[in-house]
């Protein structure tokens, strides 16, 4: 089981609105993005939380929500992660989805294996969910201490430094 939290705002109307863990089925009777929107997410991967960033492309919405990984049960917790995922996609136009790809090995090897088994789940689950068919799916490498960000689109691999 999975525990959400977040904010939601509404930018035309200068609003916003905060939750604090609630179960996922909860959250996704409530939220319900609107259909004529198109959106873009980003997926942020940690060994106790999961951030999902939603933002349609003209930024009237935009949400930010927190999967507490709460009772230690991986495949219950990649459940939640995906329902809550499909439940928000469903008949809805997503151009992209940008993972964040795993910290490197050798900055911890138990980091490292949750990581990449949760970036792998999730990366199978976006190329076969049918809602996705037609979104670009990228990934971004992040480096520690050096403010350089590697972003891989599939092919060649391109330094932004900031």
């Amino acid at each position: 089981m999975a525990l959400v939290s977040g904010i939601i705002t509404i930018n035309s109307k200068n609003e916003f609105s905060t939750f604090k863990r609630m179960q996922v089925s909860d959250i996704t009777d409530l939220l319900k993005l609107p259909k004529q929107l198109q959106y873009e997410i980003g997926i942020d991967q940690s060994t106790s939380c999961t951030g999902i960033y939603i933002q349609d492309t003209k930024n009237l919405v935009n949400i930010l929500l927190e999967l507490e990984y709460a009772n230690k049960d991986k495949k219950d917790y990649f459940a939640d992660i995906f329902y809550l995922i499909g439940s928000l996609v469903k008949g809805k136009t997503v151009n992209l989805i940008v993972c964040e790809r795993p910290v490197p090995k050798d900055v911890g090897s138990y980091t490292y294996r949750v990581l990449t088994e949760l970036f792998g789940k999730l990366e199978v689950y976006l190329e076969f969910n049918p809602d996705l068919a037609k979104t670009e799916l990228q990934s971004i490498f992040h480096r520690l201490g050096n403010h350089e960000l590697l972003i891989r689109v599939r092919e060649p691999v391109v330094l932004i430094q900031n």
